[in-house]
């Protein structure tokens, strides 16, 4: 590598592409360059390498990255929170085919990070190795390696994923926990005792006697996921990826698949149609997996997974299926996916970090869960803290939330920056909910559910990254944006009387029947101030919606609501934003392009927030809320009247 293979990724660089080069490092480097920026949500579903190839960074209209070559003799220079938000790993394929083989930032989107190293490229945030680069001195790749984990530095040396799976499937490779010395018992916390367990006996083959395992933070393994959940356009990339390195072989048990075609249904997008045609092939030779046709999968699944099970899922909310008891959920992305399903199950895993949040106290009444949500981005995660971090949630304030809210928790896990999830307390409203709605805890008695829990909890004295307490009382409500997830305002601190184009109630984590009942408590029947698109995430909501009232109050209040359930416009599609528009939505992210047009500005906010911006054609104040509490009550009260 050598400077003249340094690309920047700067403001300078992007209104005059000449500068994207040079030996000396840019002020202006680009923070918060989300993978939606370098794949479109469109472009994800390109299949064919030469289009992938060509989409990265498409968003930039006068980008230009010079002769493209497949060397990896190049690097790719960006600056804070590179590659954050969606799981996508269409972006690092795309830097690996543009021929880049180190990506330099001062800090990565934890689930980009690992999809680069997947895709063989090395991440790093040592701008002094940068500057030896820049002063054409040759580094060793021991260099650029340095502060990575064991596994990490071994699939790096195979070139990637695929090679490193299958030299430790057929023995070529010693599984990387063998590296990890014995060790006298210690403290440990709930993630560090689920791997002690997993990582012990992988594929059949006993590493350790059961108990002698004490893995903690940092420690690199091989483990066998027991669920796989994979959905429409990861689907058929893990199918090109499965093809071209295991020649389409499947080891995995198939009755363990859970396939979804939920995030580009209804689409028209020839890509799309193709995409879903690949699901259903797989549904059609494999009728005993899990057949998603019909909603979200983090909204589906929570009523069907196992307790107790080692879930790796191909999307960033897939840590959301962690309110599941006892299970430890894992992001993935379609190279891992393939890598899975060809040799019975094994993934890497570097042991993260955990991160303990801890809730108590209870809500005030003006507000829910993404007012809490938005309160931890501004006070904690604005910047990297919780980029790589596994979360435990949990605490006596949690124990009192009803499933939705409860639920939004373990989304969110994925704005903060972490990349897992598992939940340490026990729920009475949860466990009632599985139970009253779902399938997998059908055989499990309370005693059983108890002791998973027991079993779960943390020794006095572990270790952790942070501990954080939320004291829920709090809480206060805000707006979120625009471009941002991370830019978040208090209302008590918002100076105009904000109005938008249009509100959208949508996407996993923001059309819940709590949020459309708060909705339609607010309005009462009558006609909103501004056009409202609804987004419904399952079935089972929009039957519970039909059922107590609300799809009507709402109808005749002038709301549309989408027949999918389905991603919607959180991707762009059905009631997707325009050029020009303003506008409130529900959901958790607001990158620019990733809802529709890259020119219209999105705000975010909390269920109840919006209903009262309906109700009064501009963004309220907390006296608004306040004088309209009885009827945000009336609306979380209306949600728990469910057959």
């Amino acid at each position: 590598m050598s400077p003249e293979g340094i690309v920047f990724l700067s403001k300078s660089a992007i209104e005059h592409p000449e500068r994207r080069g040079g030996n000396r490092l840019p002020e202006d480097l680009l923070p918060d360059i989300t993978t939606d920026h370098l794949i479109t949500g469109k472009d994800a579903l390109i299949l064919e390498e030469e289009g992938l190839r060509q989409a990265l960074l498409r968003i930039f209209p006068n980008w230009d990255y010079g002769n493209r070559q497949e060397d990896r003799s190049r690097i790719l220079v960006g600056g804070r929170n590179f590659g954050i938000g969606s799981s996508r790993e269409n972006a690092a394929e795309a830097v690996r085919l543009n021929g880049f083989g180190a990506v330099f930032a001062e800090s990565f989107g934890p689930i980009f990070f690992e999809n680069l190293i997947n895709q063989g490229v090395v991440p790093s945030t040592d701008f002094f190795l940068l500057q030896k680069i820049m002063e054409g001195k040759e580094p060793q790749l021991e260099e650029f390696t340095r502060g990575l984990s064991f596994v990490q530095r071994r699939i790096l040396h195979y070139g990637g994923l695929p090679r490193y799976i299958r030299a430790i499937y057929e023995s070529e490779e010693a599984f990387p926990q063998d590296e990890i010395p014995e060790r006298a018992p210690f403290p440990q916390t709930a993630v560090e005792k689920v791997c002690s367990v997993i990582g012990g006996t992988v594929a059949g083959k006993v590493k350790r006697a059961s108990g002698e395992d004490r893995y903690r933070a940092g420690d690199s393994m091989v483990i066998q996921t027991q669920e796989l959940v994979g959905y429409d356009v990861f689907i058929a990339h893990m199918e090109r990826v499965l093809n071209r390195y295991f020649n389409g072989k499947i080891s995995f048990p198939t009755n363990h698949f859970w396939l979804f075609a939920d995030h580009f249904s209804g689409s028209d997008d020839p890509n799309a149609i193709r995409a879903i045609e690949t699901v259903k092939r797989y549904w059609e030779k494999y009728s005993e997996a899990f057949r998603g046709d019909d909603g979200i999968y983090n909204k589906v699944l929570p009523l069907r997974l196992p307790v107790g099970s080692v879930i790796v899922g191909m999307d960033s909310h897939s840590p959301e299926l962690g309110i599941i008891p006892g299970a430890l959920v894992i992001p993935i992305g379609y190279t891992a996916a393939a890598c899975a399903i060809a040799n019975e199950g094994l993934i890497p895993y570097t042991l993260p970090p955990t991160i303990k949040l801890e809730f108590i106290g209870d809500l005030p009444e003006i507000c829910d869960t993404k007012d809490t949500i938005w309160q931890l981005v501004h006070r904690y995660f604005r910047g990297s803290m919780g980029n790589g971090m596994m979360f435990e949630i949990g605490g006596e304030g949690f124990a009192r939330l009803p499933y939705s809210e409860a639920a939004k928790h373990f989304n969110a896990v994925t704005e903060y920056g972490g990349i897992g999830s598992i939940g340490t307390t026990p729920n009475p409203q949860v466990i009632d909910y599985l139970r009253a709605y779902g399938k997998n805890l059908e055989d499990i008695s309370d005693q059983e559910i108890g002791r998973i829990f027991e079993h779960l909890q943390p020794d006095p004295g572990a270790e952790y990254a942070a501990k954080i307490r939320v004291n829920l009382a709090e809480t206060e409500p805000a707006v979120v944006g625009p471009h941002s997830h991370k830019e978040v305002t208090p209302l008590a601190e918002l100076r105009d009387q904000m109005t938008f184009d249009r509100l959208i109630f949508n996407s996993c984590a923001g059309s819940t029947l709590q949020d459309i009942a708060i909705l339609a408590s607010v309005l009462q029947g009558e006609r909103t101030r501004i056009p409202i698109d609804i987004h419904l995430a399952d079935p089972l909501t929009r039957k519970h919606a039909q059922g107590i009232g609300i799809l009507s109050s709402l109808t005749r209040s002038g709301a549309r609501i989408a027949r999918e359930r389905s991603c919607g416009p959180c991707l762009g599609l059905g009631a997707r934003v325009n050029k020009g528009e303003r506008v409130l939505s529900t959901n958790n992210r607001n990158y620019p392009g990733r809802m529709g047009d890259r020119e219209a500005e999105v705000y975010l906010s909390s269920a109840p927030v919006a209903a009262l911006t309906a109700k009064l054609g501009r963004i309220p104040t907390l006296e608004d809320l306040y004088d309209n509490k009885q009827y945000i009550v009336q609306g979380k009260h209306l949600a728990t009247l469910i057959a």
